[in-house]
């Protein structure tokens, strides 16, 4: 087993969860369903879940593109926080829990063997 594979397994299952969540805030919001509701919800959704999925996406390539996402995931769920709904720090505590992951996993990632190229 890999000294990444249960950080890689931790960011996938949260990249998932958060995919999961902002497809059922845009069903709800298409739906008229909840306190929230209208465009900005689904941009806001289609922005933030995308992030999730790229997330996901470039830590199975193993590349660093994840850590900046992963920023922006946590700054988007503190700005959400602060200025739509407290109960979104709950998004926040998931979010640094993905990025000391997705840290962990780039750390691995370094340490290991370079991948092979072609000889010249």
């Amino acid at each position: 087993m890999r000294r990444s594979s249960g950080s890689k397994i931790i960011v996938h299952a949260l990249a998932f969860i958060g995919v999961t969540f902002w497809l059922v805030m845009i069903v709800r919001a298409l739906m008229g369903v909840g306190q929230y509701t209208g465009w900005k919800l689904i941009v806001t959704g289609l922005v933030l879940g995308g992030a999730h999925l790229l997330i996901s996406l470039f830590t199975r390539r193993r590349s660093a593109a994840a850590i900046p996402l992963i920023w922006f995931v946590l700054v988007a769920d503190l700005l959400l926080g602060v200025f739509v709904n407290p109960k979104v720090f709950l998004l926040v505590g998931a979010s640094i829990i993905l990025l000391a992951a997705g840290y962990a996993c780039r750390r691995a990632w370094n340490a290991a063997a370079p991948l092979p190229t072609a000889a010249p």
